[in-house]
């Protein structure tokens, strides 16, 4: 199925189920709100530095529950979208035994890509800080340090775009995640490695493709629609790897 036929297909279906949708979206930013604002809070109202970390560190910890629940919940929801029982597979994730899985799934993708980044952007940003460093300290001719910092700025974008490319193998790892949550965390993402491999670039190519949509969440509503559009449509272009996989 083309990118073209995915999107098509997403926009029934999203039409179909446009305000749970929304309501999922709302609901999602409302805890990001809340948790923000409520350390906010406890600084203004209170004076105890004691009780204002205590309290930072609860609401980041509520956070991270909150957060967990909610993408492992929604990804449900999106995942399937045929069932009339996707509202049950949503709930399904906010126990706290399923809270606890879904923290340790999302932190082992977190660390993955974190090497990822280490390992392709670093060497841009060490040359950056190289040659500032050094045209700070003894000075430097301004040609040498003009190449140098375009050689480290090439090297950073260049990173970032290899970076983009290659996490798309931890693409289906949620889906694969969410769809048996009795199979172990690294089965998962192995999975996705494997199922992903030789589609890196599609996979990219088809998530830049949605630039435009994401252009327009400059205001907070449209993002109410974009989301549940781009999300579900990730959904069937990963059901569409996974059945050619």
């Amino acid at each position: 199925m083309k990118s073209s036929q995915i999107k098509i297909l997403t926009k029934g279906i999203i039409n179909g189920n446009i305000k749970k949708s929304c309501l999922i979206m709302f609901l999602s930013l409302c805890i990001l709100i809340f948790f923000t604002a409520l350390p906010v809070a406890a600084n203004y109202f209170i004076a105890s530095p004691v009780i204002n970390i205590s309290v930072i560190l609860l609401s980041l910890l509520a956070f991270a529950f909150a957060r967990c629940a909610f993408r492992s919940g929604s990804g449900a929801w999106f995942r399937f979208y045929e069932r009339k029982n996707r509202t049950e597979r949503f709930i399904y994730w906010f126990l706290p035994k399923r809270v606890l899985r879904s923290m340790g799934f999302y932190f082992s993708l977190f660390v993955r890509k974190l090497l990822w980044t280490l390992i392709l952007i670093l060497p841009g940003m060490l040359t950056l800080f190289s040659f500032a460093f050094l045209a700070y300290d003894s000075g430097l001719e301004f040609n040498l340090f003009l190449c140098g910092i375009a050689g480290g700025v090439t090297m950073t974008v260049v990173g970032l775009m290899f970076r983009f490319v290659i996490v798309q193998r931890y693409f289906l790892a949620q889906h694969i995640f969410v769809s048996d949550p009795k199979l172990k965390i690294n089965q998962a993402i192995r999975q996705s490695c494997e199922m992903m491999n030789g589609r890196l670039k599609k996979t990219a190519l088809f998530k830049l493709s949605f630039t435009p949509w994401f252009l327009l969440c400059a205001g907070i509503l449209p993002t109410l629609y974009v989301w549940p559009y781009y999300r579900q449509s990730c959904t069937l272009f990963a059901n569409e790897i996974k059945q050619t996989a």
